[in-house]
């Protein structure tokens, strides 16, 4: 979308807006829209909590690792870790969830970051990280 207004406003060529063939403009300015739709629907997916009782997130964790190196190597994965409520608006931790259908809670320094895995009702998705150059 900003190409067609960096286009239009080019500082190199000035361009007739008449000339310009609007159905075109418009297929692609709601291409753009549709593409935004999509991103938002996936930041907003992201970003809710899901109940344990709807939807039991998919178990993962590590299972073997290589001690050989001055780093513990895992199997080239690492647990699936979520952020996890029990539904108090107070509590929060993070944690995964193992194949036997029992939480891992992560230990933490902050008193507010305790979740009793037992307790675990709602869950979502870290954040991805961000890029670095």
């Amino acid at each position: 979308m900003s190409d067609l207004f960096a286009s239009i406003n080019s500082e190199d060529e000035i361009y007739d807006l008449a000339e310009i063939d609007s159905d075109v403009v418009i297929g692609n300015l709601l291409g753009d829209i549709k593409k935004l739709q999509e991103e938002n629907a996936e930041l907003k997916k992201q970003s809710q909590w899901v109940s344990v009782d709807v939807e039991p997130p998919t178990p993962h964790e590590h299972t073997e690792w290589d001690k050989s190196g001055d780093n513990c190597t895992f199997d080239g994965w690492i647990s699936n870790t979520f952020e996890l409520s029990d539904g108090s608006p107070y509590n929060f931790a993070r944690g995964h969830y193992q194949d036997d259908g029992n939480w891992v809670v992560y230990g933490a320094e902050h008193d507010f970051q305790i979740v009793e895995p037992s307790k675990v009702k709602f869950y979502k998705p870290l954040p991805t990280q961000p890029e670095v150059e």
